[in-house]
């Protein structure tokens, strides 16, 4: 008999007694054996119904959701301590007052995490995900989930956590994956998702797109490069030459403009002037935005929207073209020139060489500063400028704000609460659109013949052919949804949403939840809003 089987007829065994098993009372036992005794105990409590509110019972629910756990390995301490410590312990305190207790269990597919950790185990045998295919790569996904979820549901259980397992949930099992469905056609038919080219932050290693909140701050020294725009016509006696300051020569080439503050007293009688961007003499002008500052090096800055968020967002403004001259595989594209074809390291050296021999490199120093990467891997971050699917945030922040502002929600600690303010009122759209295999599919389609995009309603059987030309020769958006998308939606899709359940009205929305600071936006900042 193996071990589930065995664990099943214990708890049937068990669930028959009419109180506590006998190895939980024999006080005398010499051999004493904890395992065996707290195994006995808890089939007991979770067979008798002891962890599952009364549904008849008239007192206001307590309800708590489990922060579920990723199935990339096995819990550890912290999970100990607050599951099997802090919640378990506000849980029991709950239910002993005589409330309706609901603390509900989880686990979440945790979206590029657990693709990079099923990935790095392949490696050990020399087999890479896309040696396998998706349809292989996805069938050893949940050859993983299948191993480590009930793993990790039986070491809940080991922690003595009170959780009402007649409510088990995954992130990715059919009711989740359709109320995620379901919540993104309602965003979209709302006005709240669009598809776009926007910038984005690029991970050259795990080749997908990830969010402002998964990029991580490293200091690291690198060479500040001074580098001289020669003016594209006379200008007149005195005017000061346009030196620039850049980490990343390699992106010059990408240069549609040079920005200057509009109150520069140095720059004001020159906006609307042109100057030749080196390496490639292109003319680009002059333009004044408020986002430059004056105080940094001459107060002239490169606009680089292709490769830089702030440039993206000048460039905006001002209605500036978009050049990539560095690809998602992090090589020098065509479009960069003189310096086509290498990686961007070997370009970024070509083009301090061809400075060098222009007589363009004013000077060079060392810098110390932060610098962004992928907080997965500790990739170097790179800004690339993609068509992604969007959450419109300033439709879906001010709601979440107002909650907390007027007490409907309380962080504790409440200095937590400013933190939060901040970073909810100076947030930018969500791209919600990941380029790996393991997660919850995107619900589009587009046609290749109109280029038409198709979403269908909600309950819709997936498309089979263009809702415009009535082409047949539709496809579905590659990409996976960002795990956080399905996660946010934890405290109702586990209710029974999008129906209009009995748990829904009763047990939404939760009384506690106990978390990290450092998830506080990632997860329960996007649980306030999808809410």
């Amino acid at each position: 008999m193996d071990e589930a089987a065995f664990l099943f007829a214990r708890k049937k065994e068990v669930r028959l007694m009419a109180g506590p098993p006998a190895s939980a009372l024999d006080l005398a036992e010499k051999n004493f054996l904890p395992a065996a005794v707290e195994a006995d105990l808890y089939a007991w409590w979770e067979g008798s119904g002891f962890f599952t509110p009364d549904p008849k019972n008239p007192e206001k629910p307590f309800v708590m959701m489990l922060p579920l756990p990723n199935i990339t390995g096995d819990l550890h301490l912290g999970h100990a301590l607050g599951f099997g410590g802090y919640e378990d312990l506000m849980a029991r305190y709950h239910r002993m007052r005589g409330e309706p207790t609901l603390y509900m269990p989880g686990t979440d597919h945790a979206g590029i995490i657990a693709q990079v950790v099923v990935e790095n185990e392949l490696a050990k045998e020399g087999i890479t995900r896309q040696r396998l295919g998706r349809e292989k790569f996805l069938e050893e996904m949940w050859k993983w989930i299948d191993h480590y979820r009930p793993r990790i549901e039986k070491q809940l259980r080991m922690l003595g956590c009170s959780l009402d397992w007649s409510r088990p949930n995954f992130t990715m099992e059919p009711s989740k994956q359709r109320a995620v469905r379901t919540h993104f056609i309602r965003l979209f038919k709302k006005g709240h998702l669009y598809r776009a080219d926007r910038i984005v932050h690029w991970c050259l290693k795990d080749q997908t797109t990830y969010s402002d909140l998964e990029v991580k701050h490293v200091t690291r020294t690198d060479t500040l490069y001074y580098v001289r725009y020669p003016w594209a016509d006379p200008v007149p006696a005195g005017a000061p030459e346009v030196i620039v300051a850049t980490t990343r020569p390699e992106t010059i080439v990408a240069d549609v403009a040079v920005a200057v503050h509009p109150d520069d007293a140095r720059w004001k009688a020159l906006v609307g002037k042109e100057v030749l961007v080196p390496g490639v003499e292109r003319r680009v002008r002059i333009i004044a935005d408020e986002a430059v500052d004056p105080a940094f090096g001459t107060g002239a800055l490169k606009i680089t929207p292709g490769h830089d968020q702030t440039d993206f967002e000048i460039g905006q403004r001002h209605g500036l073209p978009v050049l990539s001259v560095i690809d998602k595989r992090g090589m020098m594209t065509p479009a960069a020139g003189p310096l086509a074809g290498p990686d961007r390291e070997a370009g970024r050296k070509m083009m301090v060489e061809k400075l060098r021999a222009s007589r363009l490199l004013v000077k060079e120093e060392p810098i110390t500063h932060a610098v962004a990467v992928h907080d997965r891997c500790g990739t170097l971050d790179e800004p690339l400028v993609l068509k992604q699917w969007w959450v419109r945030m300033d439709r879906l922040a001010p709601p979440a704000i107002a909650a907390v502002r007027d007490g409907r929600i309380t962080i504790l600690p409440k200095y937590q609460e400013k933190v939060y303010f901040n970073w909810m009122e100076n947030i930018r759209d969500w791209p919600v659109s990941r380029q790996i295999w393991w997660g919850h599919s995107i619900p589009v389609w587009y046609c290749r013949d109109c280029d038409n995009v198709i979403v269908p309603d909600e309950d819709a059987p997936d498309p089979t052919r263009c809702t415009r030309c009535r082409s047949d020769d539709i496809y579905q958006d590659p990409d996976v949804l960002d795990t956080w998308f399905s996660s946010g939606l934890w405290p109702f899709s586990t209710l029974g949403w999008p129906d209009k359940t009995e748990d829904l009205r009763r047990y939404y929305a939760g009384s506690v939840l106990e978390t990290g600071y450092d998830i506080l936006f990632f997860w329960v900042a996007r649980m306030i809003m999808l809410g």
